[in-house]
């Protein structure tokens, strides 16, 4: 299982795309294994000011005003489902990063599950607002870094500030966002956490399989990964409510494993 400073470098994938592999579950009643790789985490790290700060801000980081004219490649903002909350019409999690700038259409803060204005990237229960259509961007390579994020905090200013980038798109047949690479810099008072994601094929839920993972933190927040996908004519719930489920608890994190219907 991921220890608390690797559980930092997960908690940004979770919060802009969903990780999706890194998280393996087996059987019904088996434990949930840590497939990712998170190098680059000292045992320093575990301990410092920074990182206890991070893990008491994650999940309580409002979104502020927002100033920044938005890059060529950077996400406007990024939007998560929050458990419980099932439907397009329930609550999320909203992240405004940057503003998309004059002659551009406003960065949109609705949920699309359609994608209907070209400009959403969805990944399982979070989804990804740009200023460019997702179009413009060129088809990812083998192994090409598709997506950026980062997040940064420092104990003598209170304030978390996140940021992700697209380089390219996934091919329409059948490919997600995994993690690819993660570290976390520790600097005195400053930790800055980023993870970088390429497109691979979805892997298809085996029987018995969890499609996913709820994880609750010993801070009380909750972090959504994506498993695996589920069969032809079956769904991963939408709704991430633990209720009626039996969980797991290891190193003081509670999963709850969810499975196709």
């Amino acid at each position: 299982m991921p220890t608390l400073q690797q559980l930092a470098v997960l908690s940004v994938v979770a919060l802009t795309v969903s990780i999706g592999s890194c998280w393996v579950g087996q059987v019904r009643g088996e434990t949930v294994a840590a497939a990712a790789k998170v190098p680059r985490i000292s045992s320093r790290q575990a301990t410092s000011p920074a990182l206890q700060w991070f893990f008491r801000k994650m999940g309580k980081r409002g979104s502020g005003a927002v100033h920044e004219k938005c890059g060529e490649q950077a996400a406007c903002a990024m939007l998560q489902l929050q458990p419980g909350a099932a439907g397009a019409g329930g609550a999320f999690w909203t992240e405004e990063i940057c503003s998309c700038g004059e002659g551009t259409a406003a960065c949109s803060l609705e949920w699309d599950e359609q994608n209907a204005d070209g400009r959403s990237v969805t990944n399982a229960d979070t989804q990804l607002k740009l200023c460019r259509p997702v179009n413009s961007f060129p088809v990812c390579l083998p192994q090409q870094i598709a997506v950026t994020s980062t997040m940064e905090t420092s104990v003598a200013h209170p304030q978390i500030t996140q940021t992700a980038s697209m380089f390219c798109s996934c091919p329409l047949q059948a490919n997600e966002f995994k993690l690819a690479d993660a570290k976390m810099d520790d600097e005195g008072d400053r930790t800055k956490v980023s993870a970088l994601f390429s497109c691979v094929p979805v892997e298809h839920c085996r029987s018995q399989q969890p499609c996913k993972f709820l994880a609750v933190l010993p801070t009380g927040d909750t972090l959504v990964h994506q498993n695996c996908e589920c069969p032809d004519r079956q769904q991963c719930p939408r709704d991430s409510s633990p209720n009626g489920i039996v969980p797991s608890v290891t190193d003081e994190i509670t999963y709850y494993p969810f499975f196709c219907q």
